[in-house]
């Protein structure tokens, strides 16, 4: 069939038939266009919130949002969430603001101490470290220079027993700052902590080139000396720490622990004596004074004189009697006498003088248990479990 000369009037409800390219061709653009746009808006806000001025406000109260923390962990009240907001907002500004010094500065110190307070939360709780450990290597590639990441570097990995990594982090923290003695100070005592006395001796040693006048640091070097076993070093620093104070009984104690176990007995008791008697003189706890009396007792046992330590214990407060140390000492001196019955009389003794004392009831309930006393035993659970309730009774 011919198609008619006259063409017919199209029906005006049909659909109008567009062709598939250029209808999605048209879409495309659409789409491009808007994109186009969106980008440039994102871009104008992002300069906008990048201008000079807006980071220099943005940054001043931040600063102050830190120091408001740091003044609560001052009183006792850490904000973990607060750190946590505030190092995400400095994280949002350094992004914006890649290359204000300010800006780094400032979340480089919070996400350390941020660091420092996870660290010590995980040593608390025994949780696992390594992710932190990762972050502080993270933050020493931004902070290469920074003594305090390198030292909070080295702990992390010294309780993870990674010696030698320790050693490196330390090592270059006091190379940065070769001149400064308590740096060295508290290397040493970190090497304390972890166990290692020969690697604290040599940091206590380097602090000691820089300033020896402080009485702290011969007798840390001593206390270190000691736990190599190379008493007659440790005891050459306390002697050198003693021109410096002869009357601190830290000092005193200490060295005579190490003439007790040098065999020297007899002035190792002068030095505890000296020791109490400075102690007394100098207003010290009690507890201190207590302790240097119950070295003395343990001196005593060393050299065979179980008598005198027998007496030393029985000098002191009920309160002292009844500390675990004493107990320790009270049950080998009964040992040593041949005299069993009479740690079973001593804790009879000192459980009526503290009828309140759980931790010494428990103490004596396992000392009769295990000299086959279950009368005395059940009496002493009793004493306990009538604490529990409220109303101790004498056994």
């Amino acid at each position: 069939m011919k198609p008619s000369p006259h063409p017919q009037p199209r029906d005006p409800e049909a659909p109008v038939a567009t062709p598939r390219r250029g209808r999605w061709a048209a879409v495309l653009a659409v789409s491009a266009v808007l994109a186009l746009a969106a980008a440039l808006i994102v871009v104008a806000l992002r300069a906008r919130d990048a201008s000079p001025v807006d980071v220099a406000a943005v940054l001043a109260e931040l600063r102050a949002r830190d120091a408001a923390l740091v003044d609560s962990a001052r009183r006792g009240e850490p904000d973990p969430d607060g750190r946590a907001a505030l190092l995400a907002d400095l994280r949002d500004l350094a992004r914006l603001a890649p290359e204000d010094a300010e800006v780094a500065a400032l979340r480089d110190a919070v996400q350390l101490r941020d660091l420092r307070y996870r660290f010590h939360d995980a040593l608390e709780s025994g949780s696992d470290a390594a992710l932190l450990l990762s972050e502080s290597d993270g933050l020493l590639e931004r902070t290469p220079e920074s003594v305090e990441a390198w030292v909070l570097n080295g702990q992390m990995r010294l309780t993870r027993g990674d010696r030698e990594g320790a050693r490196a982090s330390f090592t270059q923290a006091t190379s940065i700052r070769a001149d400064d003695p308590a740096l060295f100070d508290l290397i040493g005592a970190l090497w304390m902590q972890a166990g290692h006395p020969d690697e604290a001796a040599q940091a206590y040693t380097s602090a000691i080139a820089l300033s020896d006048g402080r009485l702290d640091r011969w007798l840390a070097l001593g206390l270190a000396r000691a736990g190599e076993g190379r008493l007659d070093d440790a005891v050459q620093a306390y002697a050198r720490g003693a021109e410096v104070d002869a009357t601190e009984p830290r000092l005193l104690s200490a060295w005579a622990e190490a003439e007790s176990r040098l065999g020297r007995h007899g002035r190792a008791a002068e030095l505890w004596s000296a020791a109490v008697r400075w102690g007394e003189a100098r207003g010290i706890e009690p507890e201190s004074v207590w302790s240097y009396r119950l070295a003395q007792a343990r001196g005593a046992l060393r050299r065979g004189d179980p008598a005198s330590a027998w007496s030393l214990v029985e000098s002191l407060p009920d309160e002292a009697r009844a500390l675990p140390a004493s107990c320790d000492i009270v049950e080998q001196t009964a040992q040593d006498l041949g005299e069993p019955g009479r740690a079973s009389r001593f804790y009879m003794d000192l459980a009526v003088r503290l009828p309140a004392d759980a931790g010494l009831l428990e103490r004596a309930e396992a000392h009769a248990r295990a000299s086959g006393d279950d009368v005395a035993a059940e009496r002493y659970a009793e004493m306990r479990r009538r604490i529990v309730g409220g109303a101790a009774a004498p056994p």
